[in-house]
């Protein structure tokens, strides 16, 4: 199928794909990354011309693919960024650039992967079933708080710690995103503005402020 979609791609464009694949500068996260995102690219703009989409759904297409590189390589350390934020602002004053520090961290191909693989178990959990999906999220709730304190902490640590820290927590967090549903509701006739500026820094705070409490769940033989 992979080849087949190469196949009909214009040349420049086989190119492009095959060099960022073959890529051997790149480490092995790197590559994992780029061969994911180069699928998702790839089926994408194979389905458009196979299927000769139009410029209407062309934009959407390509905004869509935006959005998706965004997320994985700009968000997710903005995510670590700002659990660091919030760790730090409780025995300090922290200034607003701490949440670039996972762009500065010297890990970020780590913090990106760690990140991007969390999510992808917690879909795949959610298309086997929605409950093993809505558990798996919360287990895995740590991880930014995690990568926050240790950027460079292999990824298979990272989910066994946020596993070992959230349990027995899970129903709690639960409990915690429910007191917020006002909020969010509310924030819908503000355009979201009143998430960006008070309800997501009050969940944020909430949630990592008690980050050494729920640490205290963890194994020491990796926290």
């Amino acid at each position: 199928m992979f080849n087949e979609m190469l196949v009909e791609l214009p040349e420049e464009f086989k190119a492009v794909f095959t060099e960022l694949i073959n890529a051997e500068t790149l480490s092995s996260s790197y590559k994992l990354i780029g061969f994911a995102g180069a699928v998702v690219a790839l089926f994408l703009l194979y389905f458009a011309l196979r299927y000769k989409v139009s410029e209407k759904k062309g934009v959407m297409l390509g905004l869509t693919i935006a959005l998706l590189l965004l997320k994985v390589f700009v968000e997710y350390n903005l995510q670590v960024g700002g659990a660091r934020f919030f760790i730090l602002n409780q025995t300090s004053r922290p200034g607003v650039d701490t949440v670039l520090d996972g762009f500065r961290s010297g890990h970020y191909g780590n913090i990106v992967l760690t990140m991007f693989l969390r999510d992808v178990y917690i879909a795949l959990w959610t298309l086997l079933l929605i409950v093993p999906g809505i558990i798996k999220s919360y287990e895995y709730r740590m991880v930014p708080y995690i990568l926050a304190e240790n950027p460079g902490m292999n990824k298979e640590d990272v989910f066994q710690i946020s596993k070992e820290m959230m349990n027995g927590h899970k129903m709690d967090l639960f409990v915690l995103d429910l007191s917020f549903i006002g909020w969010n509701l509310l924030s819908l006739f503000t355009c979201g503005l009143l998430s960006i500026f008070y309800v997501n820094p009050y969940m944020y705070a909430s949630l990592y402020g008690n980050g050494e409490v729920l640490s205290a769940n963890a194994s020491s033989d990796f926290y």
